[in-house]
């Protein structure tokens, strides 16, 4: 790894863990965490810094991104895992002016009846791909080919849903909405 992209990773891992960490936050009941990539079999001091009524009413909302037309994370929504989220689409700047080129990024939360599992997915200078194509997971089996945006919920947004089908068998997370 050169020192560029050292430096580069310092940057995501100083700027992007505390946004997880908040999402953490939110989404738990109101208590502080500090975020893992192993879990380790220490108990940790639970430190209650919000009211858990948050919590309550932003899980459905971060729910109703993913899973109603009017959200921008659809792609998302593998059926069983009850993927939760929020997407964020914003222009790059150079020179102090901002172009064309996009850093695409996707916080999801899953399951979202009993949260266990944050993912986030960040995407630098993602490209439109006319080949691709999406497969909705609506049920409608609707399929479109080609990036019709360069925004997180066309790409973030998928890459995310394809994570969680290969993953989520392993964390043992299938829930169901109906249970």
């Amino acid at each position: 790894m050169s020192s560029c992209n050292c430096i580069f990773w310092s940057w995501y891992y100083h700027n992007f863990t505390p946004g997880c960490q908040t999402y953490a936050i939110i989404v738990n009941g109101g208590f502080y965490i500090d975020p893992v990539l192993i879990k380790k079999d220490k108990t940790f001091k639970r430190e209650k810094i919000l009211d858990k009524n948050v919590s309550k009413k932003i899980l459905p909302i971060l729910r109703k991104i993913v899973t109603t037309n009017e959200g921008t994370a659809n792609l998302a929504n593998v059926n069983g895992y009850e993927i939760g989220g929020k997407t964020g689409t914003a222009n790059k700047s150079s020179a102090g002016v901002y172009v064309n080129k996009k850093i695409n990024t996707f916080v999801s939360i899953f399951p979202t009846t009993k949260p266990k599992f944050i993912l986030a997915v960040m995407l630098d200078e993602p490209q439109i791909n006319s080949d691709y194509i999406y497969k909705y997971r609506d049920g409608s089996g609707f399929e479109l080919k080609g990036s019709p945006r360069n925004t997180a919920g066309w790409n973030s947004v998928e890459t995310t849903g394809h994570i969680v089908e290969k993953i989520g068998p392993i964390l043992a997370t299938k829930y169901s909405e109906f249970e």
